[in-house]
This record gives structure tokens, sequence and C-alpha cells, in this order.
């Protein structure tokens, strides 16, 4: 063949897109809700092809469609994906689109720049949209809108201090030694949820005990920051299967939270208005003494100085009876064009605390813009600025006898604590050592933490070319979460407990944090579609880079007792810094065919990271997964998908597990001097790793107006970050190092649904069921026992073959030889044997009514309060029933009432068994009653239609049913750890919440 021939062939082929492009026609259209409404924002893509457009603020679509007869598929959020075929010969279409209740169309994520409809999800992954949310009254944080919710998540408020903090666990158990948060994604940055100490320590010396944590400070976690107001929708992804592509950030799931957008269309303008009041929900009460014997029998001679008979004071509600007025205020704009939508909102809110001095406080303002440029280009930037002020009070284990609830058990009733008429307190004769009075405490002392925080994100989407059946978007995403945290604690010389046992009256802590994550992505996403297959391909990567830094200041024997650091005598200053480094890339590929029915996934994700020991080492989690869907089955049974899949993520090593931290000492000799710590860092750490398969079944029933999902799962995490005692002549006491095996099974099931739809009355019902059992395989190190406070009063025991949150305590034995022994022995397990939630959303005519129930089964809590009110003698039920004597389990007999003998068995055996009650619980999490009034009952605004006016009433934790004797069963001294969870000890009373809300749109 001559060259010229080649050419004109060269040319024939290079003319057939082209040729191909010109054989097409104009359709056009017009989308509509099934009310008769527009659908603005709406996709319409043409099947086969990478043709796709979006309907404008009218609901109208105009598209350049291949000649011949083609099918439509328009798909909307909130809305049921609609099939529509087009003969060759019609022009326009209209295309009426059903409200999507159960979410069967929504697009789910399922790798970080890509998503399938639900119906051919792989992978169990829970979504709550903003529908949902705005129903509930207000709540402090994301977490607890999520309670009850999502099935396999356990999520307890392990503190009731205004604020926060909230503890998460998805599918159980994932590490010893590790991080145990979820990820948690928004608008596509990583954000921080770390906790920051606040140094209340340094006053209760609570990590002076046995257990040295110094998370025991009431910790806040920081995703409180954020505003629920402003959440369109949260996607859960619980396990490694589906949260491989984040490799080893995600080795406790992933939350991805996608925030409002504006849609085309006239501005939609909210306001809502809510005013509330929170109260004490349970108190534990105490001890009343009948005579006077009675109480010097118990508090000694001195009793007889205090002691009036028939007078009682109720030091709880003295203390934590404030019925503060709290309110939040909330309002949005959004709206746009075809080439720019933008949304806007502002939040003002106030949470009260049932004790004196006690609040949160929160502001948020965000803006979101996206912006069409030209054809192919699409910008979208999020900006959010917040600030939050938490005043948390003085709670938790303490070893001074200074926090309220350390101090209250050491608080007869006959007491008279209340300020006196000169403006003083007196001190508590019976807190030894340092008499605090739990009343003055709150009332004179400072704990706030004070937030600022931004959020920044940009996303850029460039559609490289779309031709036929080809497409290829090139997807920029880059982020900035930064926040500084300044915690202010004031302690006054004027305190009963000051100066405790230094002799410096008056203490200030002054701590500033400042916490930086700086997230930056790229992602390719080539797109081949036939009328057989559609094929997407993503790769990309990704670069993270974070940054803590902790100065704390000390200032103690303040002069004039000014609440300033600089005035002290005696001062010390402490700093800690933190830089993480990460970076990855990812591939992954997508196979939808067979009429849409298969669904095949394969992906891998290859990370190195400064935290790990050899950082030019790259690790690989790989992830597959496949379903198929069996339709048309029935009128019952619509139809059935199966699923199965697997996938690999990591854990980072912490702070000090790949370095050895240095501790700063006071000079000798003249000489400033550096010593390490006992812990010795490793320096070929590497991170943990979880493998985990899940499958499962998800059935559509009814005429698609119930759906259930039934999935099981098995995770495996190995490479575990543990703990060796080192030789003495090394200079330290333990080192970490990798090894060991943990297993994770469990099962979750999830049903949603509309058991009637009739008229006007309309019920859409919800539950959730999940279970988990964990067990150490293999364990290369010495059986350990972490957090807790010791075998004598309860503590986690990790041991091959064993729950690694089983708790144990000393049991007494008698041998065959009659000899008597006290061993370690199990008496339960913190985690819970089943949770259950239940929510229904009932709306009749103008009524609404939302309630949701959370329900944990058999979880056992080590309830130290109600050790130490034994300890005083001073338990509300210390001397109730007559005197009994039964038989230890030494065969030695034990006499007493129901407080004697309980407090006994731990005295004469340290046997906290006692103490080790069941925290099974009911909860009724929310609940609201409203009412849409009337269009012609309001009028109209600024010249526009009437807007529409909801008013409600709600209420959050108005009812608990539990027959645990402590404040709450949702309980952590340690806030969110692994392991050490359910420790009852001193905790913030928790409430219960009250509301009035007008929510007004336009």
């Amino acid at each position: 063949m001559s060259k010229h021939s080649i050419a004109i062939a060269a040319l024939c082929l290079l003319s057939l897109p082209g040729a191909t492009w010109a054989q097409q026609r104009q359709l056009s259209g017009r989308v509509v809700s099934a009310t008769g409404g527009p659908v603005a924002g709406a996709a319409v893509s043409v099947v086969g092809t990478a043709i796709i457009g979006a309907t404008d603020a009218s609901g109208n679509f105009r598209l350049d469609v291949p000649a011949r007869a083609v099918t439509l598929v328009v798909r909307s959020i909130g809305y049921r994906t609609r099939e529509l075929p087009v003969p060759a010969d019609r022009g326009t279409v209209e295309v009426s689109l059903d409200v999507d209740v159960l979410n069967l169309d929504q697009v789910v994520v399922t790798g970080r720049a890509t998503g399938v409809a639900r119906r051919n999800l792989a992978n169990s992954v829970a979504t709550v949209q903003a529908a949902e949310l705005s129903q509930a009254p207000p709540a402090e944080t994301i977490e607890r809108m999520l309670q009850g919710r999502v099935a396999g998540a356990s999520i307890e408020q392990n503190s009731g201090a205004p604020g926060g903090g909230v503890q998460v666990r998805l599918r159980g158990i994932a590490t010893i030694n590790a991080s145990s948060e979820p990820l948690y994604v928004v608008d596509g940055v990583i954000v921080s949820n770390v906790g920051i100490p606040s140094n209340q320590n340094e006053i209760t010396k609570a990590a002076q005990g046995s257990n040295a944590s110094l998370m025991q400070d009431a910790v806040v976690n920081r995703i409180v920051d954020i505003n629920p107001e402003e959440i369109e929708r949260i996607e859960v992804l619980e396990g490694p299967a589906a949260a491989a592509i984040y490799g080893s950030k995600a080795p406790a799931g992933v939350v991805i939270i996608t925030t409002k957008r504006g849609q085309p269309g006239r501005p939609r303008v909210s306001f809502s208005q809510k005013l509330g009041t929170f109260a004490d929900s349970k108190k534990l009460g105490s001890r009343t003494f009948e005579t006077l014997e009675e109480a010097q029998a118990v508090w000694g001679p001195d009793a007889a100085k205090y002691y009036q008979p028939g007078q009682t004071f109720d030091q709880e509600k003295l203390l934590a009876g404030e019925r503060p007025l709290s309110n939040e205020t909330s309002a949005s704009i959004s709206g746009g064009d075809e080439n720019t939508r933008y949304y806007a909102s502002g939040l003002v809110k106030h949470d009260g605390g049932i004790i004196q001095n006690t609040r949160f406080d929160k502001q948020s303002v965000r803006v979101n813009l996206g912006q069409q440029v030209g054809s192919r280009l699409t910008v979208d930037a999020s900006t959010n600025l917040l600030h939050t002020l938490a005043s948390r009070g003085l709670t938790n284990n303490d070893n001074n006898t200074v926090s309220f609830y350390m101090t209250l058990p050491f608080t007869p009733n006959f007491v008279d604590l209340r300020q006196r008429a000169d403006g003083s307190y007196p001190a508590n004769p019976f807190a030894l050592p340092g008499l605090a009075n739990p009343l003055q405490t709150a009332a004179l002392m400072k704990n706030n933490e004070d937030v600022w925080r931004f959020l920044g994100s940009s996303t850029i989407t460039y559609d490289a070319f779309r031709s036929g059946s080809h497409s290829l978007r090139i997807l920029g995403v880059g982020g900035l979460d930064y926040f500084s945290q300044v915690n202010d604690l004031f302690f006054p010389p004027e305190l009963v407990f000051e100066p405790r046992d230094d002799g410096l009256p008056g203490t200030k802590l002054l701590s500033n944090s400042s916490n930086r994550n700086l997230n930056l992505g790229g992602n390719l996403i080539y797109t081949y579609e036939s009328p057989a297959w559609r094929a997407t391909t993503s790769a990309g990567a990704q670069y993270d880079n974070s940054r803590l830094e902790i100065d704390r200041t000390i200032s103690r024997n303040l002069n004039g007792g000014l609440d300033k650091t600089d005035v002290g005598t005696v001062r010390d200053i402490r700093e800690q810094f933190q830089l993480v480094k990460d970076f990855g890339m990812y591939l992954q590929e997508e196979l939808l065919g067979v009429n849409e029915r298969l669904l095949l996934t394969a992906g891998i994700r290859a990370e190195r990271s400064s935290t790990f020991g050899d950082v030019a080492k790259w690790f690989y989690f790989p992830k597959a997964a496949a379903s198929y869907r069996f339709p048309n089955l029935g009128p019952a049974l619509n139809e059935v998908k199966l699923r199965l899949a697997w996938g690999q993520s990591g854990n980072h090593p912490l702070f000090g597990q790949k370095f050895t931290p240095l501790n700063a000492t006071q000079n000798i000799g003249g000489i400033p001097g550096l010593t390490v710590l006992g812990n010795a860092g490793d320096p070929n750490i590497e991170p943990e790793r979880t493998a985990e398969i899940e499958g499962g079944l998800d059935a559509t029933l009814f005429g698609e107006r119930a759906t259930l999902e039934v999935t099981a799962y098995q995770k495996n995490i190995t490479n575990l970050l543990l703990q060796r005692t080192t030789a003495p002549s090394t200079g330290f006491t333990a080192q970490f190092l990798n090894g060991g095996e943990l297993r994770v099974r469990g099962i979750t099931v999830g049903l949603a649904g509309t058991p009637l739809q009739r008229g006007n009355l309309t019920w859409v019902m919800r539950g959730t069921f999940s279970s988990d059992r964990g067990k150490v395989i293999d364990l290369p190190v010495p059986s350990f026992q972490t957090g807790g406070f010791g075998t004598s009063l309860g503590a986690f025991q990790i041991e091959e073959g064993k729950s690694p949150t089983q708790l144990v305590t000393n049991l007494g034995y008698t041998l065959e030889n009659g000899e008597k022994v006290v061993k370690i022995g199990s008496v339960g397990d913190a985690n819970p044997t089943f949770r259950v939630g239940f929510s229904n959303d009932l709306t009749w005519n103008r009524f609404g009514l939302v309630f949701l129930w959370d329900w944990a089964q058999g979880a056992k809590i080590v309830n130290l309060t109600r050790f130490l009110y034994d300890l005083a003698g001073n338990t509300v039920d210390y001397d109730k029933g007559p005197s009994v004597t039964e038989f230890d389990a030494f065969g030695d007999t034990i006499s007493g009432t129901v407080g004697e003998r309980r407090f006994l068995r731990w005295a004469t055996l340290k046997d906290s068994r006692p103490y080790m009650e069941d925290g099974s619980y009911i909860k009724l999490r929310e609940v609201t009653l409203s009412y849409r009034l009337p269009q012609n009952a309001v009028p109209r605004l600024f010249g526009g239609g009437a807007p529409n006016v909801r008013l409600s009433v709600s209420g959050r934790n108005l009812l608990v049913f539990t027959k645990y004797s402590g404040l709450d069963p949702e309980v952590s001294n340690f806030g969110n750890q692994a392991v050490a969870r359910n420790i009852d000890v001193a905790p913030f009373p928790p409430s219960r919440s009250f509301w009035f809300s007008v929510d007004v749109g336009w």
C-alpha cells in the first residue's frame, strides 16, 4: 500500500468519531416529581454511552443523543431512578420521579472518587439522610445523631457533660494498643477527631494511681465541632472490606460526611429557632441516718457537730439541679442556576449544663460553592469556620478526693455545704484529705475548652473527553483542617482543698494546642459503557500531612489569687509535638453488567508513612467484591441480592511506639539533662493489618415497600501492636513490637419499610440488630491487663483464647486439700451481647411523630462509683434489709445488711464481683411531635409565597430502662479507648433535654 493510500485510510479512521457524532439528534425534556413540581439538578444519561446532562431550575434538560432509539436513565438524590425508552422519532419527553423513601436507588461511595447505586452495592454500607436527622431534637455531636440508626455501630456518650465525649466502635474491637476510632471524612477531606486531655490531672492526680492514662480527664473528641444541621448525608463504611481504599487510616471503618449543596432554582431560605432545657435524669442518692448513733458509727464522733434529727440535704440536687435555658438558632440560603450553585448557613447554639458554670456553646458559618466553568470544568469549594466553648466542671476519677462525684460519696446528707451569708463556703469535714466542698468547687473553679476551627476543601472535576462509550474525568481534591484548642483551668486559693499536699495555694493550668491536617489528592476515572457492560477504572494518589502540638504551662502559688500563669511562683512547662506524613496510591476496577445485575469490584492501595519503622517501605491493602441481583421473583419477594466482599486495611503505630520519648529532668549540678521514659520504641515497627470477609443478602419485599439486609463478617487483626517486658539491664521496662492475632465475628441486620401508606397517613419504620464477638487467637507475649484499676477493682485481661474485652477480678477457691487460694477469674464481658435500634416516622395530614429506641443487652460495667459509696458506708441501700449471714467462696461467713455484705466481699477477698453490674439498657433516644401550619395561615413574606412553617416539641433520652445502679450505663472513665471502656468512676451525671422548635422555609 502506498503512503498516499495509508494517509487517506488514517484520515478516514480519524473522521469516524466525528461521523458518529454527526449522526445525532437533539432530545429535550422535563423532569418532575410525583406531585408535578420540577426536579432541579437531576442527572440524565443515555444507556450504553457516556452522554450525560443535568436539569435546570425548572426541571428542563437538553441532550444530543444518537439518532437511533435510546434509553434514558434519570437519577436525583431522594428520588427513585427511572429508566425511559425513547423512540428514534421522538424529540421531547417528560419524566416523573417517585420519592425514594427506602433509598433503594441512592448512589453509595465505593472508592475515593466513585460510587454505585445501593441496589447493586457489594458491601454493607449504612447511610443516614438529612431528612432522618432533621426530624430529631438537636444533638451536640454527629455521633449521637447516629445512635440506634447504624447496624454494627456501638455509639455511646461516655460523659453527661455538655459537648461530649462520645465513643464509637464499628463492628467490634479493632485493636488493643492502637487507634480504635473510625476515620472521619468531610467533603472529601480527612478531618481530625483527636481528643486532647485538659490537664486537670494536675489537680486530680488521677494518673498517679494504678492507671496512668491521661484520658481520664473527661476528654472531648473534636468531631463535636461539626454542625449536624449542615449535613446532607452520612455514609458509614464499617469494615476493611468496604474501607480498604483508605489503607492504614481505616482500621475501624470510615464515616463519610457530605454537607449540603445548592441546587439550581430560586433561592431557598430556611430558619430554625429552638428553645429547650436540660434536667438531670438520675440521681444516686445517699444513706439516711435515723439516729445520731448510726451517724457516729459511720462518720465518727464529729458527726455530732453536724447531725440534726430530721434534717437532710439533697447533695446531688444542690450540685446538679440547674435547669438553664438552652437555645439554638440556625439559618441557611441556597440556590443557583445551571452554572453556579451556592449554599450558606450559620448556627449559634448554647447548651446549659445541669451543674453550675458548665455549658457548651457553638457558632458555625459555612459557605459551599459550585461553579461550572465552560462545558467540561466544574469547581466545588467548601469553607467552614467553627467556634466551640465547653465548660465541663471537675468529674471522673481522682486520687485527691476533689472531683464532684469523688467527694459526694464521703459527704453525709446531714452536712450543710451551701454557701453562707457572707459568701464563704464551709469545708467538707469528712472528705479527706482535701476537705473539698463540691458546691464551692463548682462555683469557683474554671475548666474551659475554647476551640477555633477552619475546614476548607476544594474539588476540581475536568471532563477530559467524552466520546461515544468512552469518558475520562480528572478529579483533584485538596483540603485543610486546622484548629487551635485552649484549655484554661483555674483553681483559686480560696478553694478548701487548695493548697492540697503541695503547700502552694492556687493553681492555674493553661494548655495551647494546635492541629493541622492537610490533604491533597488526584484521581483519574475512566468509564467505558456498552449495551452489556459499564466498566469504571479509577486510579489516584493522596498525600496527607498532620501536625499536632501541645504546650502546657502549670503555675502554682498564685500571688493575689490572680487567674494568670505569670503570677505563680512555681511554674512548669511541657511540650508535645507529633508530625505524621502519609503517601498512598490506589487502583480500582468496577464492572457492572448482565442488565445491571452483576457487580464486580477489585482494588489495591499502596501506602507508606512516617509512622512506619521503614519509611521507604510500601504496604499493600487489596480488596475484592461481587454482587448479583435476582429481580422479579414475585409480589412478596421482589428481588434478592447476594454479595461477598473481602478487603484489608491497616492501623498506624501511635506516638511513642516507634520513637522513644524523652523526658526533661531537673538540673544536675547545674547541667540540664534528659532521660528516657520507661517504654522503648521499636525502630522496625509496622502497621497492624486487618483482613475482613463479609457476605450478605439484601431483599426487596412487598412491592418495594420494605428492604432487608443481613450481613455476616469475620475480621482477623494480625501484626498487633503489643508490649513486651525487657531486661532491667536495657534501662527500659517495656518495648513495643508487632505480633499476635485477634479475631472478631459478627452479624448485622437492617430492616426498613413503609408498613402503612394510605391517603395522608404514612408510616416509615427502620430497625437494626448487631452482635459481635472477639477472641485473642495468638498472643506472643504473656497475658497482661490493660485499663481498669487492677484485679481487686476489675481489670481487662488480654489472654490467648479469650475475649479481649473480658473483665477479671480476684476469685476465692478452696482446693481439695482444704487450702484456700485467691485466683484471677473472668466475671463477664464489657462488650454487649447484642444491640437493637428501632425508629419510626409517622405523618398524618400536617402532623408528624418521630421516635427512636436504642437497646443494648448484656454488657458488664465496673461500677466503682458505687464502690466508693460503699467504702464510705454511704450507699443508699447500705443499711437496707436485715442482717444476713452468707458464705463466701472459702466457706467463711459474711454477715451484714445488703450493702455491708457487698462491701465485705471486696474487703475480705478483694473480690469486685459485687461491683460488676449488668449494663443492659433500653433508651428512648429521641421523640418529636410536629405540626405544619396551613399555607393560608401564614402571611406572605418579602412579596413571595407563604413559607412552610413547622412547630415541634421534642425530647432526648426521656426514658431509660435499666437495672444498672449507677448514674448511666453509657459510661467510660477512659473515654474512647480500644479496650478500657465501661468503667464508672465519678462521671458527670446524665441529663435529658426538652425542646420547642419553630422551623421556617420558603
